[in-house]
């Protein structure tokens, strides 16, 4: 049986199960009947629930590369990241953007590439064909799937090191597949005291991740994930009105 895909409203996998079977495309998103919006994650590390998670940690030895000459309808390219290895298919669902002309602002989804050590020639096979003509002056970047071996999110003391998804709604195991709400009502770790009406933030703390704190003790800098839907004190884990998508 295939991965369900699009936007599904009674999804293969239960929403509140962690499984080493995967069940849909990364990244697709289920409604509940009370509005509530889900997304599908692979974890790259154990996540308890109520827990807000990010991206995987961005390579930038794999960004601003040099393709060599690719011809329009091309659907494989080869370049040379740097010094950073990758394992196979890291980049598969996500993306190579184009960063410099000729070719600038398109991005194109990979469907998959072998493992690299880093610094030596690595071919991308792409699902979107070349559509316009790439030279050795393009430029490139390689883009995770924001869904594909997410971590608990890191404020790391203001050094942020991802975007934040949502919040899980089990424990998922690191390896596996679950669901993390991105819109509507959930319980989220609160990270100092939070006020019912009040904005709702990622916090940037280095000594509670996949924590939110209230917009009105937050540095602006911060990544806003909604509001706060109950008032709870640190270390709870209070009603949050997520808005993130």
């Amino acid at each position: 049986m295939g991965l369900q895909s699009g936007f599904i409203s009674v999804p293969g996998q239960s929403l509140f199960k962690s499984s080493s079977t995967q069940e849909h495309p990364l990244g697709v998103k289920v409604t509940a009947g009370d509005g509530r919006e889900f997304r599908y994650i692979s974890a790259a590390e154990d996540i308890a629930a109520g827990l807000l998670v990010q991206t995987t940690l961005e390579h930038t030895n794999h960004e601003s590369l040099t393709p060599d000459a690719s011809a329009i309808g091309d659907t494989t390219i080869v370049m040379t990241p740097g010094g950073t290895a990758m394992t196979a298919n890291e980049y598969a669902t996500g993306w190579m953007v184009v960063t410099n002309t000729p070719g600038l602002g398109l991005m194109y989804e990979i469907d998959r590439h072998a493992a690299n050590a880093g610094s030596v020639a690595l071919t991308l096979y792409l699902k979107d064909p070349i559509k316009v003509a790439l030279t050795t002056s393009s430029r490139v970047d390689l883009v995770h799937n924001p869904y594909k071996d997410c971590l608990i999110f890191d404020g790391g003391n203001g050094t942020e090191t991802g975007i934040p998804l949502g919040v899980t709604q089990c424990a998922i195991t690191s390896g596996e597949f679950g669901w993390i709400c991105v819109t509507g009502a959930t319980s989220c770790l609160a990270d100092g005291t939070l006020t019912i009406g009040h904005g709702a933030v990622a916090t940037n703390s280095n000594t509670i991740n996949g924590a939110v704190e209230c917009m009105a003790n937050a540095m602006e800098t911060q990544c806003p994930v909604g509001y706060c839907l109950t008032s709870g004190t640190d270390t709870e884990y209070p009603a949050i009105f997520l808005r993130i998508g």
